[in-house]
């Protein structure tokens, strides 16, 4: 996937990085690995780039998101998602490293605990009780798939695999990950905090994104409020030194 580095010539850094949906639903996506149920307990004390992640999620306008937020902010891993997750699992195959299953847990189903032959019946519900004795409906039911499970169509993919954010909008992520559809407030309030006294000290750069620079972004993104920086710093070429006009 392609994205655009802003960068300021006269220091070599990375004030922030312009991306499709593409991007932010992979970075979204770092909030379905159990990091998202972490962030829920301590992202006000963790000073790390997921962190804020998860902040811009719970802050990011209705307006511009495909599912609903509390889908990132307290994952219950929806069916359909975790298959096809960050594409980690192919990045992992790739790098020669383990590939990772996040395939959901099949759907459990328990019957009645009394011992009596009460009708054959069960619950998805393990705190819910028997209709006919009342005794809580907690022993596990083995449920076996038949042969001609296998052979049948897949599901049509829903409107989850659809991704995060909505199509045909353009984001700013920042050093430290924070993310924002892009506007010109936005970017001024950026150019005054990094000090940028001249556009021609501006520089946009492309890279292509891949397996590898995900797994990077996903690693330095747990320890790290300078992410952007700290991943693609070594990729910026030698700007030219900026010339200065006397009167």
């Amino acid at each position: 996937m392609k994205v655009t580095l802003v960068c300021k010539k006269s220091d070599r850094r990375i004030l922030y990085l312009e991306a499709s949906k593409e991007c932010v639903d992979v970075l979204f996506s770092f909030l379905l690995l159990p990091v998202g149920s972490s962030m829920k307990l301590v992202h006000g004390e963790a000073q790390v780039g997921v962190a804020r992640i998860f902040t811009s999620v719970q802050q990011m306008d209705d307006a511009v998101m495909h599912v609903d937020k509390k889908l990132l902010v307290d994952p219950q891993a929806p069916e359909g998602f975790m298959d096809k997750l960050l594409g980690i699992e192919n990045a992992l195959a790739s790098s020669g490293g383990a590939a990772a299953s996040f395939k959901p847990s099949d759907h459990s189903f328990y019957r009645c605990s009394s011992g009596r032959l009460c009708p054959a019946i069960a619950m998805d519900d393990n705190t819910q009780r028997c209709t006919t004795c009342g005794f809580v409906m907690n022993v596990p039911v083995q449920v076996l798939a038949s042969p001609a499970a296998a052979t049948r169509p897949a599901k049509p993919p829903s409107s989850s695999s659809q991704g995060f954010v909505k199509e045909n909008v353009t984001f700013m992520i920042t050093d430290d990950l924070q993310i924002f559809p892009v506007s010109v407030a936005k970017s001024v309030a950026l150019m005054s905090m990094y000090k940028v006294e001249a556009v021609s000290d501006l520089e946009t750069i492309e890279l292509q994104l891949g397996p590898v620079e995900v797994l990077q972004l996903l690693k330095t993104s747990l320890g790290s409020l300078t992410v952007l920086n700290d991943v693609f710093q070594a990729r910026l070429p030698k700007f030219a030194p900026q010339r200065v006009r006397y009167p």
